[in-house]
């Protein structure tokens, strides 16, 4: 018997959440533990770049991630240097 559509779909979607892989895009960094600043590193896939380069300056942890997070899964986030 010929499987709907809807379940192929259903057995796909368990399938690759079940052999899903993910790897850190995004880290922030604690660079002054007194006033409590935070850097952000983003990962590169540009060889002659090192791995993870320095994106949006240094800031407090909620700024960094008000300025850096809206712009994930976005061009914009890839042109950040």
């Amino acid at each position: 018997m010929p499987y709907s559509r809807q379940e192929i779909l259903k057995g796909m979607k368990a399938l690759l959440d079940k052999n899903a892989q993910y790897s850190p895009m995004l880290h922030f960094k604690l660079v002054d533990a007194a006033r409590r600043r935070f850097s952000a590193d983003r990962v590169t896939y540009v060889i002659s770049l090192p791995a993870w380069i320095a994106i949006g300056g240094i800031g407090t942890l909620q700024n960094m991630v008000d300025k850096i997070i809206p712009l994930l899964d976005t061009d914009a986030y890839f042109e950040m240097i």
